[in-house]
């Protein structure tokens, strides 16, 4: 047998066990196997000398004859519940609504800030075409002072843009593993 096959049929004897559990028995019999093979012995003579699997998981909890099924309510448990529902499930309508209120929140702020880009783009753009009226009508200096308002608007707003990208990828990493987070709270796996 190799250590391969040793590990499988390990793996499926102690598939039972909490994972933490079958993580350090299968790391102690792996170590122990490679350990007698720096020792000189053969990965066949090492697994070998260290006996039948059976006997070795004998330490163990025996595996469930059953599997487990959900926990069962009893009577005065689905008593509470019920008398209890309407303060529980108001205190979840306000986890709800006070979730849902942090959401769009920080999708307001991103929204904000692609506003103050829009109005920077903006204003940029109509002071350098009111540059243009400005040079026939008002002269160069007017036309100058226009054209660089605008010019400066219009370069304000490229930079705020780069803030917005970066400002929205943040939050969309933020929301998404709030999100995860709060799925796994209720969702965990068991």
């Amino acid at each position: 047998m190799t250590k391969n096959e040793f590990t499988k049929v390990l793996k499926s004897k102690i598939n039972h066990l909490p994972k933490s559990e079958r993580r350090k028995i299968l790391q102690y019999y792996y170590e122990m196997i490679s350990e007698r093979m720096e020792d000189g012995m053969t990965e066949a003579e090492a697994i070998d000398a260290l006996g039948n699997i059976d006997e070795l998981l004998s330490e163990y909890s025996p595996a469930p004859s059953e599997p487990r099924r959900g926990v069962r309510l009893r009577a005065w448990h689905i008593i509470m519940l019920i008398i209890g529902a309407p303060l529980w499930i108001s205190l979840v309508a306000a986890m709800l609504c006070i979730m849902l209120a942090f959401y769009i929140i920080i999708w307001v702020l991103v929204i904000c800030f692609y506003v103050v880009f829009a109005a920077l783009a903006a204003s940029g753009f109509a002071l350098t075409m009111a540059s243009f009226l400005s040079f026939f009508y008002g002269g160069a200096p007017y036309f100058f002072l226009l054209f660089g308002a605008g010019a400066f608007l219009s370069g304000l707003a490229i930079m705020w843009l780069i803030v917005c990208n970066l400002f929205a990828k943040a939050m969309a990493k933020v929301t998404g593993k709030s999100a995860k987070g709060i799925f796994r709270f209720f969702f965990k796996r068991r």
